[in-house]
């Protein structure tokens, strides 16, 4: 009898080679073919886009638990997408371009949906980022009482009022209490809570909050110094501007003395 997991893997097989399929006949279509000109090519990729459609669908009834996957709960650049969310908002996209009286079917755009869709999924992983996961038990027994920093930690989130880009870095603290966690491991709560739609101000405190509560630290704070593209591509475009936000729990929210040596470490008191 074949397994349900093993069937579930065919299927996703199927769908796989199908889009490879589809990616072929794209490629050809960039380097050999005016898509305008041949509407052969264009029809045949009309029906693999339904028959991608129909297959998706059909996993979906017959899978219900799919979901989007990540390599233990990590972001990763291999990240395995759910396909039938790629395909809905790649449709999207072709329907935003036109709107703003764009051909989604012109040489330069025709792949643009399909890419945008899931550039989309991978900026916003963060939601299907599991902290226990993420963790995995690199808590460690330890005596140190004194100040722990994570200095420059890079990241980019997207905006939740507009959907544009702030890029920046993240400094973290926290005084241990008989617990600390692994160096990396801070890092990717920085990525749980960046890979959303965010702002800047709840995402400081997303990440302070976290690690207080992961640890049971005496005392969390973190520091974000960002550049957002609201600001620099529309609007008041403004290109020199960046924005500053910290956020402390428990004892770093009152102790001045440690609040300023991180503020120290960090650059905060230029």
């Amino acid at each position: 009898m074949i397994k349900k997991h093993d069937c579930e893997q065919e299927f996703q097989s199927i769908i796989s080679t199908v889009e490879e399929i589809r990616s072929l006949l794209l490629g050809m279509c960039d380097k050999q073919f005016k898509v305008k000109q041949d509407q052969s090519i264009v029809k045949l990729l009309e029906e693999i886009e339904k028959t991608i459609g129909n297959l998706i669908n059909l996993e979906s009834n017959l899978f219900p638990k799919t979901k989007i996957k990540q390599e233990n709960g990590h972001h990763s650049n291999h990240l395995i997408i759910q396909n039938n969310s790629v395909v809905e908002i790649e449709n999207h996209y072709k329907q935003i371009l036109m709107l703003i009286n764009e051909d989604p079917q012109r040489e330069g755009l025709i792949k643009t949906p399909y890419r945008a869709a899931k550039a989309f999924l991978e900026l916003t992983c963060g939601y299907n980022l599991n902290l226990k996961k993420i963790v995995n038990d690199a808590i460690y027994q330890s005596d140190s009482k004194e100040l722990v920093v994570v200095k420059g930690i890079e990241f980019h989130s997207l905006c939740e009022h507009h959907l544009l880009p702030f890029v920046g870095k993240c400094h973290v603290g926290y005084i241990p209490q008989g617990k600390v966690i692994g160096l990396s491991k801070i890092a990717r709560v920085v990525d749980l809570y960046s890979k959303r739609l965010q702002i800047q101000e709840n995402l400081t405190y997303q990440i302070a909050q976290c690690l207080y509560d992961v640890i049971n630290a005496k005392g969390t704070i973190v520091r974000i110094e960002a550049e957002h593209m609201c600001m620099k591509m529309r609007g008041i475009s403004k290109q020199n501007s960046f924005m500053i936000t910290t956020s402390s729990v428990g004892c770093l929210e009152t102790d001045v003395g440690i609040r300023q040596e991180f503020f120290n470490l960090t650059g905060g008191n230029k």
